[in-house]
């Protein structure tokens, strides 16, 4: 658990220390795509704390979850669907 918080502390700090922008072509799919990790991560907490986790199932569903958000978000977009209806087809995908 001590890794956890401080890996926590490590990529908090590296973010507020390294200045980066987001390039604006990406900047739709950001907050889908890390609403996708984020579902991702407690889902990871929640098998945890159950005692079933394992660590090839998060990760492959934690990038598989954040690509088949972006992939359904930008075939949304590109076929003029909203953005809250790319939402909702990945949410009953995943």
């Amino acid at each position: 658990m001590l890794l956890v918080i401080f890996c926590i502390m490590i990529g908090s700090l590296v973010a507020l220390l390294v200045p980066f922008t987001i390039p604006s072509g990406v900047t739709h799919y950001i907050a889908i795509v890390l609403l996708a990790g984020f579902d991702s991560i407690f889902g990871g907490l929640v098998a945890h704390f159950k005692g079933t986790f394992k660590l090839d199932i998060f990760l492959s569903g934690f990038f598989g979850n954040s690509i088949l958000a972006a992939l359904i978000l930008y075939n949304g977009y590109h076929g003029r669907i909203a953005r809250n209806l790319a939402n909702l087809l990945h949410k009953h995908t995943s």
